[in-house]
């Protein structure tokens, strides 16, 4: 599976970053995603580090359903991901599935997403994501080989500063923190 390097900022202006966005890269399509991470039924919900649990995700996104495990570390505040992750149908079989592993719902995540595809660097995509309860992101996701070094990711991360940039995206409008965290009002501090 490919390695995600991921950054993430707030949007104030939604249709300068939307024109920014069709000058380099193709629209793909829109789609809404509904996400349920889960938990081990002996954790503490709050005691979870999203950054240091490996939590198990069902997602939602129109007709499909996808189960998704990523093992998460921050680099320089971006997220990289080793995801694991497969398609799943009926979703109701996934949701017994997971509850007879002993796995409890513990946060839903909501999604309306636009999707865009850069021009020059076909590994890189854009979403533009609202999300239910915190507001407009954009998401710059640049796609790694397996084996990619931490040298790799590193330049991975500057691509995507560099992309942020070039959208008018100010480096202090970059989000560190994982939506999970953000959704449970959490600063991202270690409990």
């Amino acid at each position: 599976m490919p390695i995600e390097v991921e950054l993430k900022a707030w949007v104030e202006d939604e249709d300068a970053l939307v024109a920014q966005l069709m000058a380099g890269a193709d629209y793909v399509g829109r789609s809404e995603k509904r996400d349920v991470y889960y938990r081990r039924a002996d954790e503490d919900p709050d005691s979870i580090d999203p950054g240091r649990s490996a939590l198990p995700r069902l997602r939602q996104v129109d007709q499909r359903s996808f189960v998704t495990l990523k093992r998460k570390r921050r680099v320089d505040g971006a997220e990289v991901n080793d995801e694991i992750e497969f398609a799943v149908d009926p979703t109701e079989a996934a949701e017994a599935f997971l509850a007879a592993l002993g796995f409890l719902p513990l946060i839903a995540k909501q999604k309306d997403t636009r999707l865009f595809r850069d021009r020059d660097e076909r590994r890189l995509s854009y979403e533009l994501n609202v999300l239910a309860g915190l507001g407009t992101f954009i998401e710059l996701e640049l796609l790694l080989d397996s084996e990619a070094s931490e040298g790799e990711v590193t330049a991975a991360r500057a691509i995507l500063a560099e992309r942020m940039a070039r959208l008018g995206v100010a480096e202090s409008a970059i989000e560190p923190r994982y939506y999970i965290e953000l959704l449970r009002g959490r600063s991202g501090e270690t409990p």
